[in-house]
């Protein structure tokens, strides 16, 4: 009998065969230096991507005899929340994970990222969500450890210790608000209790409503040790994908706001029209403006576009 941790890890992709490849690639070397230490099972889900990208990947995984990826796939795109809750449940159900493991399809975990994240859990039992040393894949330094600090006055972050070397953050504090969903490790127990990710976000703020919902006695808890190389922006780098993000950012906000700080949505509005209007005015992105704008009034009509 295998008396190791099972430990699930959930990728979530949507166009771009290169870049799913590259972080499955780096997740079968994690797996072979994690053998001794846990049971590693990776899914992977396909979340509508149009590209034919998905076709592509289940033949690469099926042409690689090590890789032993389970594959999921929607007909439609559900979200950040709804790609992963497929691979949750399909993970609760069917393979009694100890812990599940939510990674961005643009990160590349270092060998014995998984390792240490085992390690941090292990030694801080009341941590539920944990999170990693998230680098930037450009520069080297640090794009978020752990997580973020948030302002719920103006649905505004700051991801901490941000543009310091690894080195520089070593030995930092940090108070963390929530995890980034770049590398985002949870108990199992967790959804058993609080439940799946909240799908009335699309994109954006899922993390922040996790942390809402964390079981009496719970926190958070930042494994310096894990480092995940972040890429960024993923498939929102391109011109729709920012007008997509945008949208997505406004309209989560938010829903985040009303669901969490009521008393704040004025403030809240005001920042999002006001700033970022200024902001995207300063850059020449008008295109941003149709996007922000149509996020606003679709919160106060209850629709959402994809």
């Amino acid at each position: 009998m295998n008396s190791l941790p099972t430990v699930a890890i959930v990728v979530l992709h949507w166009q771009g065969f290169a870049t799913t490849r590259q972080c499955l690639e780096a997740l079968f070397r994690l797996r072979a230096h994690t053998a001794r230490t846990a049971s590693v099972q990776i899914l992977l889900v396909d979340n509508g991507s149009v590209d034919g990208s998905g076709i592509q990947l289940k033949r690469w995984i099926v042409q690689r005899k090590e890789a032993q990826v389970y594959f999921l796939s929607s007909p439609e795109n559900l979200g950040f929340a709804g790609g992963n809750n497929l691979a949750i449940r399909f993970a609760l159900e069917h393979l009694a994970p100890r812990y599940l493991w939510l990674l961005n399809n643009d990160t590349v975990p270092r060998p014995d990222a998984l390792v240490q994240l085992l390690r941090c859990a292990e030694a801080h039992p009341s941590a539920a969500l944990i999170g990693s040393t998230i680098l930037d894949s450009a520069t080297g330094r640090v794009q978020a450890a752990g997580g973020c600090r948030y302002y719920p006055w103006i649905s505004g972050y700051r991801s901490c210790l941000a543009g310091k070397t690894k080195e520089e953050a070593w030995n930092k504090r940090v108070r963390l608000d929530y995890i980034a969903g770049a590398s985002l490790f949870v108990r199992a127990d967790y959804f058993q209790v609080a439940g799946l990710l909240s799908e009335d976000y699309f994109l954006y703020f899922e993390e922040l409503d996790m942390v809402r919902r964390l079981p009496p006695g719970k926190g958070l808890y930042w494994c310096r040790s894990a480092v995940v190389v972040h890429q960024g922006g993923g498939s929102l780098r391109s011109r729709s994908g920012e007008m997509l993000s945008v949208y997505h950012a406004t309209l989560s906000s938010l829903r985040y706001t009303w669901r969490w700080h009521p008393h704040y949505l004025p403030t809240v509005i005001a920042a999002r029209l006001l700033v970022k209007s200024f902001w995207f005015a300063c850059t020449g992105r008008w295109h941003l403006f149709s996007p922000l704008y149509r996020g606003v009034r679709d919160f106060f009509f209850e629709k959402r576009s994809v």
